[in-house]
């Protein structure tokens, strides 16, 4: 009657470890799975720090120069008032 009751524990002991097991198992699956889908999609939702410091300084190179020829023609225009004679 000992071993068998004793073989009874150690055969539930086995299935609830098998069933925990089982559980772990499919989790980590899980979650290597939602990893390889986040792998996936941060290059596309996300920009490297490095790209957008260099579309940032692009940015301001292209505004810089866009300036040059408003500071221009404002220039310009500030000679042309200058130099109307209705001035006071």
């Amino acid at each position: 009657m000992e071993q068998n009751l004793l073989n009874w524990i150690f055969i539930g002991f086995g299935a609830v470890v098998s069933w925990i097991a089982k559980i772990i198992w499919g989790t980590v699956k899980d979650l290597e799975r939602k990893i390889a889908e986040t792998q996936q999609s941060i290059p596309e939702t996300y920009v490297r720090r490095d790209d957008f410091k260099d579309a940032v300084k692009d940015m301001r190179d292209g505004m810089r120069e866009g300036f040059k020829h408003v500071e221009q023609r404002l220039d310009v225009l500030f000679q042309k008032l200058d130099q109307k004679e209705d001035r006071n």
